[in-house]
């Protein structure tokens, strides 16, 4: 087990409740029907997850607060943020038609793994035992009813808004809160307390770049953005841009009034994509980068309301299974374009690739004799069976 008992800490992750579907599988109780899944799914999916939650002895003691966000854990410890990106990979199976869906998803469920990827943001130097206090407490609770000993369940554990962690270096305070369904965090410095002593390593990530006001790492499923980094004092904006020193990485701030509260306020970049169904997924399978940050996504979909936007190529769905192809800007706070592409059949995507101009490029295969083809192009008849489809979209989608 290493620092934070993070072994322990991963393997509570797969018994929470996004992954109702699996839980069965995970403790061996025997799989849940459709309709269950599909009913705990509705449930979940109505309640409002915006919350951070508190440490009543269900985990190791070095966890304060867990927030679940989408793809990722975001774990906050007294030496720092535990970032555990988590993914589902499903494999990739035939999907025409005359394959039942029954045995789609018996070799689904046997071939899913539950993968993940664990950086630390850990503070270097800071205090071990800072004072912490949920704010905003939310009406609900979780009850942690693991095993047949009582002294280890842990009940009515607190849900907040906001969480603080006090005096992490002296005179300097985190503050942990959601923003539009997105985790942030600021450096809450006093009067006369010394931003220069903020500094900290990312363990675990695969690369780590300074790329102007961002800081970027690298993990198994792509990028991930520290970003909109800003300081200020009241309406006033103080410069500051992260700096690499070594293996560890620092906030530098341009003059301020040193009388006067100062806030550091990162962004950790991160969205959702997709519709309401569970049993009918959203699967991304490629994703591109521009030159000017925003980001295209493609795979595919079941869901009559994966989020398409107006005026985009295809915004009504096919019927059946559809490739979709989504752009977000570079805060990943807005889509630029989102739109369907598929006939009547079975569409899917694998690949996506952006030239210097925007277009977006999409590979994949369809079963569907009606899939959009255009005049002139190579091969405009379907083959009868599992085509591949080649796809050029312009800058608007």
């Amino acid at each position: 087990m290493d620092r934070f008992g993070i072994s322990y800490i991963f393997a509570q992750t797969l018994g929470l409740c996004e992954l109702i579907p699996y839980i069965p599988l995970l403790l061996g109780l025997g799989r849940l029907s459709w309709a269950q899944e599909a009913a705990a799914t509705a449930a979940l999916s109505k309640v409002n997850r915006s919350f951070f939650i508190e440490n009543k002895g269900q985990w190791h003691p070095d966890v304060l607060y867990l927030y679940r966000g989408p793809g990722m854990d975001a774990w906050v410890t007294r030496y720092g943020l535990n970032l555990t990106f988590i993914k589902i990979e499903k494999p990739t199976l035939p999907l025409a038609p005359h394959l039942p869906l029954h045995e789609r998803d018996r070799l689904e469920r046997e071939h899913t793994l539950l993968l993940g990827h664990r950086v630390l943001l850990e503070l270097e130097e800071a205090n071990p035992q800072p004072l912490t206090e949920g704010l905003d407490k939310k009406p609900g609770y979780y009850n942690y009813l693991i095993g047949n000993d009582p002294s280890k369940h842990a009940t009515n554990v607190g849900l907040y808004g906001e969480v603080q962690v006090k005096e992490v270096y002296p005179g300097i305070a985190l503050r942990y809160y959601l923003a539009e369904g997105r985790l942030r965090y600021d450096y809450l410095v006093a009067p006369g307390a010394d931003p220069s002593q903020i500094r900290f390593r990312l363990r675990g990530a695969d690369k780590v770049e300074v790329q102007g006001q961002k800081l970027v790492f690298a993990t198994r499923f792509g990028a991930v953005e520290l970003c909109e980094l800003r300081a200020y004092q009241g309406r006033r904006t103080v410069p500051a841009q992260f700096v690499a020193e070594g293996g560890s990485y620092r906030i530098a701030v341009g003059p301020y009034d040193r009388t006067q509260p100062l806030v550091i306020d990162p962004l950790v970049y991160s969205t959702y994509i997709g519709g309401s169904s569970y049993h009918s997924a959203d699967e991304g399978r490629g994703i591109a980068v521009d030159g000017s940050g925003h980001v295209y996504v493609t795979g595919w979909t079941a869901n009559a309301d994966y989020d398409v936007t107006p005026g985009a190529f295809q915004t009504t769905y096919g019927g059946n299974i559809d490739v979709f192809v989504t752009k977000l800007n570079p805060e990943g706070s807005g889509l630029v374009y989102s739109t369907y592409l598929g006939g009547s059949g079975e569409d899917v995507a694998y690949g996506i690739a952006v030239d210097g101009g925007g277009h977006a490029y999409v590979t994949g295969q369809t079963w569907s004799s009606n899939y959009d083809v255009t005049p002139g192009a190579f091969q405009t008849r379907y083959g009868e069976g599992d085509d591949v489809v080649v796809t050029k979209l312009n800058r608007a989608g």
